[in-house]
């Protein structure tokens, strides 16, 4: 059997994931003169930097971006993944297509999704006043990024036309953080939960992934005996094979992503909200007869694992932490202006299954018609080729306009859309 993850994979994904909030950001203007550009700027707003540019040949539309997780903040107006693949190439794509750009760093780091909307609606109120109105303000997230939008949305209509996530966490920041639990557990039922970890309920608070979590997991890995257990841990959530142990970059190893947001992610976000955020009451955890049978072929009783995990259904939230993360944020579904998702169908971090629970939501509060959804190919998290973002702009353009809800011939296959695809329930049902 072969190596499950190499170390110098490991250390990548340590200097990916973990410290991609310290890469400078992109000068993604280096090289083409600002006579391009009317307005090309960085300031602050009440202590929080934010960062605008205006093409002269205005459309005079407006891309206000909300950024994922981060440990610090710089502002950036495109997501850092698609940078870090394709260079510069969408901010100037989107510059030359007389889009304006603006980004807010959010007042801090972590799970910052209140900061996040309170401090991009600032934004985009302080660009209409101080730049001029646009037309068209398309609010835009990734990853946590999308709780800010899509929460912006619900709640700001009066100053957002628009809004498109990519790579979303549509379930909400309950069930998303439900998952890291259910993660937690199996990773308890099938290798062991250090104690110095916390519980699996309450993780510590100064939990750090890269001495405290990493390390073992890394351990873990090199044992080729652990491999059936680790395949139970993706299996029990329904995650895909692809890029788990090893993968292309950025930010497609999805163990080391997923067990980062099950330790010290969730450790950040319980010391925000003030207590143990994620519950799994009346949950069910399941596998199909076929997984288990592969489970049994690798050496793995899933029965007896699916046990252990199931007796302890009894994981409770504490109620105030509970309502933070209700707040910051689930959705109602409640829209009265378009929004767009966009997933790939291979994203292991924020898996497909967000669209199925986001579809489900909107659905029933009466609001299909503001709602398109569709999926690429790719099997990373947050990352899209150009075109596929510009084809999500363009077709979110044309809605405003012509008050078209947009069909499938506006994600075609050869920007490798997927519009046939049907993603799978979330993994954890309840009872």
């Amino acid at each position: 059997m072969r190596q499950l993850f190499g170390k110098s994979a490991g250390l990548f994904l340590i200097l990916v994931l973990l410290l991609i909030s310290q890469l400078a950001t992109t000068n993604v203007m280096a090289g083409k003169e600002k006579k391009d550009l009317r307005v090309d700027e960085t300031g602050v707003i009440d202590e929080v930097t934010y960062k605008i540019k205006v093409p002269k040949k205005w459309n005079k539309t407006l891309l206000m971006y909300a950024h994922g997780y981060s440990r610090s903040d710089p502002p950036c107006l495109v997501p850092i993944q698609i940078e870090m693949i394709y260079g510069s190439t969408l901010e100037e794509e989107l510059l030359a297509q007389g889009y304006a750009l603006a980004a807010s760093s959010y007042r801090n780091a972590g799970w910052a999704v209140q900061e996040g909307i309170e401090d991009t609606k600032k934004l985009t109120e302080f660009f209409a006043e101080h730049v001029k109105k646009p037309k068209h303000t398309i609010l835009w997230g990734t990853s946590m990024g999308s709780a800010v939008t899509l929460k912006s949305i619900e709640d700001h209509a009066d100053i957002y036309d628009g809004a498109i996530v990519l790579s979303h966490i549509g379930a909400g920041t309950t069930l998303t953080f439900d998952m890291t639990l259910a993660i937690a557990l199996a990773y308890d039922v099938a290798l062991g939960w250090p104690e110095s970890w916390g519980s699996v309920g309450d993780v510590s608070n100064d939990l750090d992934f890269e001495t405290d979590v990493a390390p073992v997991l890394m351990t873990k890995l090199q044992n080729q005996d652990n491999f059936g257990k680790f395949e139970f841990i993706r299996l029990v959530n329904c995650l895909p094979y692809e890029g788990f142990y090893n993968g292309e970059i950025p930010l497609n190893l999805w163990l080391f992503a997923d067990m980062f947001f099950a330790t010290e992610g969730r450790a950040e976000l319980e010391a925000r909200a003030g207590g143990p955020v994620a519950q799994n009451l009346n949950h069910t955890y399941i596998l199909s007869e076929y997984n288990k049978e592969y489970l049994a072929y690798l050496g793995v009783d899933a029965n007896a694992l699916l046990s252990s995990m199931n007796e302890q259904t009894v994981i409770e939230a504490d109620p105030s932490a509970r309502s933070y993360l209700q707040k910051h944020a689930d959705f109602s579904g409640e829209l009265e202006r378009p929004v767009m998702t966009l997933q790939p169908k291979g994203d292991g971090l924020t898996v497909p299954a967000n669209s199925t629970v986001y579809q489900e939501t909107v659905e029933a509060s009466g609001a299909s018609d503001f709602l398109f959804q569709t999926y690429t190919n790719g099997n990373m998290h947050s990352v899209f080729t150009p075109e596929q973002v510009c084809a999500a702009f363009e077709a979110m353009e044309y809605w405003l306009n012509k008050g078209t809800r947009p069909g499938s011939d506006s994600f075609p296959t050869d920007l490798d859309f997927d519009n046939d695809y049907i993603p799978q329930a979330w993994p954890q049902p309840t009872g």
